[in-house]
């Protein structure tokens, strides 16, 4: 009987690690690009901020379902657009996450992964917003 080498372990075992990683499947810009926004519900409408992952992220949703965003990390800074169609926002990077009322304002749920969802709060006087953030909401 041969032994195996570690390597052929690896290649053999390959798949079943591959079915362990997570459902998120691969970003799609088209999303965006094809959602028709909808109106939001009354408690989504405002100002929030919030952390996704490392970001400090801060959007601003109208009542059509339009959404301007921001985020910041690590001096990182960047702007996007959301829209919300059937209780997602569907983000110009590709992006998108579910959203749903929370006893703290609003819970934003990235790409369907609950272990990463986030709760975002009220946030009309751009206090909480990363400064770069602060800046571009403050503009408009």
């Amino acid at each position: 009987m041969t032994r195996f080498t570690s390597k052929y372990w690896i290649v053999l075992f390959a798949p079943v690690f591959a079915s362990c990683a997570p459902g998120w499947g691969p970003m799609d810009s088209n999303q965006y690009v094809h959602a028709t926004a909808e109106p939001a519900p009354d408690y989504a409408v405002g100002t929030w901020t919030g952390g996704l992952g490392p970001y400090v992220m801060t959007m601003k949703i109208a009542a059509d379902g339009y959404v301007d965003t921001c985020h910041s990390w690590n001096h990182r800074d960047a702007v996007g657009k959301a829209k919300y169609s059937h209780g997602r926002l569907y983000f110009s990077d590709g992006s998108y996450a579910m959203v749903d009322k929370s006893a703290k304002g609003m819970t934003v749920t990235p790409l369907g992964d609950e272990d990463h969802a986030s709760d975002f709060v009220r946030d009309e006087s751009l206090r909480l917003a990363a400064p770069h953030c602060e800046d571009y909401f403050s503009k408009q």
